[in-house]
This record gives C-alpha cells, sequence and structure tokens, in this order.
C-alpha cells in the first residue's frame, strides 16, 4: 500500500530554489493552473472556430447568444485560429496563405472585442495555434527571439486586451477544469464520446474541445460525489476537403459560476 511521509524533513517544499544537497541545475518548467478570476461569472466557451474556415452562421448564433446573456467573459477554447498555410499536409498555396490567416484572425479578434467591450477575453492556445510556433522552429529558427514574429503581437492582444493561455496550461473555475483536449498523450479518444474518454484521463470535472463533438458524460463515487466531463462541438466548417465525412457537430457552451457552484450548458 501506498505510504505517507509525515517528516517535513522530506516533503517537498514551495520556497524556491528548494537544493539542500547542492545538485547540478535542472532544465525543467514550473507548470501551474491558470485559474480565472471569481469576476467571470458569466463564461461563453468558444471551441475550435478555425478561423479562416469558420462558419458565420454557427458563429454568429454562439456569439448572439453570449450578447443575450450577458456574457463577462469569453473563452476562447484553443484552435481559434487554422493555421492551415503553415500545417505539415499537402496544401495549394494558390488558395491559402499565412498572411490571409492572419488578417482575418485579426478582424475577428477586433469585432468580438467590439461586441463585447467590457468582457474579459482569454485565449487558450490550441494544437492549431503551436502550428506557427512549431513551422517557426522548423523553418525560421531565427525569428523566435523577435517580438514582431509572436502570434499574440500579430493578432493584437495587447491592444484588444485579450490574455493568453499557453504552454498546453490548464484553466480552472470554480473547481471545473478547462482544457483544449489535446494536452493528454494521445488525446482523450474514446468509444463512446469525448467526454468519456476526458473522464477517463482526467477523473475531474473538465470541460475541452478538440474533437468537434458534443457530448456528456457524469460519474458518482463511492462518497456520493458527482463528477461531470463535457466535449464542445466546433464553430468551423463541417466538411472540409480533407475530411468531408465525420463524425462533428457545431456547438458551443455557456456557464454560469456564483462562488463554488456552477451550471454548463452544453448547446
Amino acid at each position: 500500500a501506498a505510504k505517507t511521509l509525515s517528516s517535513d524533513k522530506y516533503l517537498r517544499s514551495h520556497e524556491k530554489p528548494y537544493n539542500p544537497l547542492a545538485l547540478p541545475e535542472a532544465d525543467s518548467n514550473d507548470y501551474d493552473t491558470f485559474v480565472l478570476p471569481e469576476a467571470c461569472k458569466r463564461i461563453l466557451f468558444l471551441y475550435d472556430v478555425h478561423v479562416p474556415y469558420h462558419d458565420i452562421e454557427a458563429l454568429t448564433i454562439a456569439l448572439q447568444y453570449g450578447i443575450d446573456n450577458k456574457a463577462d467573459t469569453i473563452f476562447l477554447g484553443g484552435d481559434f485560429m487554422d493555421f492551415f498555410g503553415c500545417s505539415r499536409y499537402q496544401k495549394d498555396y494558390r488558395k491559402v496563405n499565412v498572411a490571409w490567416e492572419f488578417d482575418t484572425g485579426r478582424e475577428m479578434l477586433k469585432r468580438i472585442r467590439e461586441l463585447f467591450p467590457e468582457a474579459r477575453i482569454y485565449y487558450l492556445m490550441g494544437n492549431h495555434e503551436e502550428r506557427w510556433e512549431n513551422y517557426l522552429q522548423t523553418k525560421a529558427p531565427e525569428l523566435l527571439d523577435m517580438q514582431e514574429f509572436r502570434m499574440d503581437v500579430i493578432l493584437n492582444f495587447g491592444e484588444l486586451n485579450i490574455e493568453r493561455i499557453g504552454e498546453k496550461r490548464v484553466a480552472q473555475r470554480a473547481g471545473l477544469s478547462i482544457i483544449h483536449g489535446h494536452e493528454f498523450g494521445g488525446g482523450v479518444y474514446s468509444p463512446v464520446n469525448p467526454a468519456r474518454g476526458l473522464y477517463t484521463k482526467a477523473k475531474a470535472s473538465s470541460i475541452c474541445g478538440h474533437h468537434h463533438r458534443s457530448s456528456e458524460h457524469s460519474e458518482k463515487d463511492i462518497d456520493g460525489k458527482v463528477t461531470t466531463t463535457w466535449s464542445v462541438g466546433t464553430l468551423g466548417e463541417l466538411n472540409p476537403a480533407y475530411m468531408p465525412l465525420n463524425k462533428w457537430n457545431q456547438g458551443f457552451a455557456f456557464g454560469e459560476f456564483e462562488g463554488e457552484d456552477y451550471k454548463i450548458d452544453n448547446l
């Protein structure tokens, strides 16, 4: 059976640096949860918009729902941008280019800010956003340290007061973990549905996108505690040329939070 160390001598210290045995320095990263403030009480979750391959009608419905329900927070849950122009997939550069994708993304974020002038806006990096930095690392590593080539700079996050959440960090509000869905090694695939797959990985109430499918899964433990996971649909096109036949659906989610209580409508 597992045992817990009782002596403080062996407990990890939160004070940095902790190195009483003078061990060589390690190349490691701190990984902290991004906690949304309590002021985020009415959150509109928009996943997998895939600009510039977004669906205008679906996105309009989602944004109008946020307006009608007085959203105070817009949470862009990853893959807001598609970055197909710098992906590893075969493409026709006569039809796609990165400059056009960035231009459209800037205009879309500007319009969302205009629609929600007082709202907090968070932008969680998804696997499609990672395409941009991966492209720079592979094709032009000399540009990585240049501020002008940072995605958040090109998309005017500072001017639009948008906060970036990167490095596969988990965001959290009132005990609900918020991820894109690609953070776990191998993803959260499940033959049942994505929410069931997320439950088997996270073992905690969570919400994700990435799979372009709306689903919900709940389980109760021996003490009666209920854990629920949600996967949210896409706001992009449903039949792209690379996968015209699929199980995707369009959708978004809206969360109402009060203290440690919350309700999620997965729409």
